[in-house]
């Protein structure tokens, strides 16, 4: 590295450097925080298995038992995908954190970010890397997806507090067949259910559908562990896969959908610094 080289990188540093600072300094932060960790196995009632989650209202940020993947996730405003899978990241939280009512609720993730980096010790950017992606397209004849009917959708044979997808959210559904899973959408645009898509495909699944509306979709699926099926490129394994993915090939038919594998440029949460799994 000459003189010159290295005079540019201390400088871009010490930048780089300043902008973090400036960003920690100048972003809004809880009044206050109490959070505890959870034990790593709890028994839970459904009632107590609905209240999961991150609750917002005005002036707090109610946590029952969040990982600290769903954290991270909203501070960096990322999708699970995008995240290097750790056992740590499992890590769950309850407890309460506050902030001036007057504040609005869209700067929680902010909050929550300086919360982690401050209070955790997590440290992480953002980077962009080109990986094996599923390209989601329409297959010949065009897509068959539901119009949006606004109410939460389930499947059968499940209680519905279990079973129901809201709004705006896609999920996978399962019930006591263990060969049979469903893909539920409820109102979503073809960006949610690629979300969806990129959790069970295990790699990230970009929309080149074209698609710019809100759809619902409520499909059937095989579950690909107990029969050892292959994943949705449809090639047989060379080895035994222990934590396959659905067979989404027969089920995105099924929706006038289809894989095209290619390779792209997608963002990713690098961390930099794992976290401290006790607050401060």
């Amino acid at each position: 590295m000459t003189r010159n080289q290295l005079t540019l990188w201390i400088a871009t540093a010490a930048v780089l450097s300043r902008s973090a600072a400036g960003w920690a300094a100048d972003s809004p932060r809880f009044d206050a925080v109490a959070l505890h960790l959870q034990p790593d196995h709890e028994m839970l009632s459904l009632e107590q298995f609905s209240a999961n989650g991150t609750h917002i209202s005005r002036g707090s940020v109610d946590f029952v038992r969040v990982p600290m993947l769903s954290m991270i996730r909203s501070a960096y405003r990322v999708e699970e995908f995008q995240i290097r899978h750790e056992s740590w990241l499992e890590a769950k939280y309850s407890g309460r954190a506050t902030f001036p009512a007057e504040r609005p609720a869209d700067q929680v993730p902010d909050m929550l970010r300086a919360m982690l980096e401050e209070r955790f010790g997590l440290r992480g950017h953002i980077e962009k890397r080109v990986v094996k992606v599923w390209l989601l397209e329409q297959a010949p004849g065009g897509a068959k997806l539901a119009e949006p009917s606004g109410k939460p959708l389930g499947i059968p044979g499940m209680p519905v507090g279990w079973s129901q997808v809201a709004p705006g959210q896609a999920k996978r559904r399962g019930n006591a067949n263990p060969d049979i899973e469903w893909l539920v959408m409820s109102k979503g645009t073809m960006r949610t259910f690629c979300i969806l898509l990129s959790k069970e495909a295990k790699r990230p699944v970009l929309d080149r559908t074209g698609l710019t509306g809100e759809y619902d979709v409520n499909v059937e699926v095989a579950n690909a562990y107990p029969r050892k099926i292959p994943p949705p490129s449809m090639t047989p394994p060379v080895a035994v896969i222990l934590d396959p993915p659905l067979v989404l090939g027969p089920a995105l038919k099924k929706l006038g959908l289809k894989f095209r594998e290619s390779r792209e440029a997608v963002e990713f949460m690098i961390i930099d610094a794992v976290p401290s799994l006790t607050p401060k």
